[in-house]
């Protein structure tokens, strides 16, 4: 029996019936490289990542016909799925607005004032105010450096209050101060 190995190509893993199939299936055209047919940098240098073609609900669908699972969106951040109808609708009409994006500390828009309101509401008076970000780094460090603002300029400064509190192997972010709060 003659042994069986397994390639990476563009579709994935597959598993082919002997060394020689596996050699006889491999292309060598140059947009069949790896090394030379993209100019991302993926997390293998000698073989490509599954092609993307679309995506819906739980699935992402690859150029070869394979549904594939989608487990790689991190803890709740992407959780709702693809194409999302109301989602989508959102989106579209906040670019038909004209508006695509206006950084929140230097411009309001109203959509970032309800989500607000909304957010703040929901704490029953215990907070009046939000600070919208775009992602769980970006809040990492904003409530870092919130913190420590806190205590500068409040009555009666506490500058020495320098030092915050973080849990063995958490990961916080990829900033400098995200990364320095755990000790991955």
């Amino acid at each position: 029996m003659s042994a069986t190995t397994m390639t990476e190509t563009a579709c994935g893993p597959t598993q082919l019936g002997t060394t020689a199939q596996a050699a006889a299936s491999l292309t060598t055209s140059p947009e069949d490289n790896p090394k030379t047919s993209s100019s991302i940098l993926h997390s293998s240098i000698s073989t490509l990542p599954p092609q993307i073609t679309s995506a819906s609900g739980l699935y992402l669908h690859t150029s070869c016909g394979l549904s594939i699972l989608d487990a790689t969106g991190g803890a709740a951040v992407a959780c709702l799925g693809h194409a999302h109808p109301r989602i989508l609708s959102s989106i579209n009409r906040q670019l038909s607005s004209g508006v695509a994006y206006a950084y929140a500390p230097f411009f309001r828009t109203a959509p970032a004032e309800a989500l607000a309101s909304r957010l703040s509401a929901s704490t029953g008076g215990q907070m009046s105010k939000v600070f919208i970000v775009s992602s769980g780094t970006e809040a990492v460090e904003a409530g870092l450096k919130l913190a420590r603002q806190y205590f500068v300029e409040k009555e009666g400064k506490d500058t020495k209050r320098r030092r915050f509190v973080a849990r063995e192997g958490s990961y916080h972010g990829n900033t400098h101060g995200a990364l320095a709060m755990g000790d991955m």
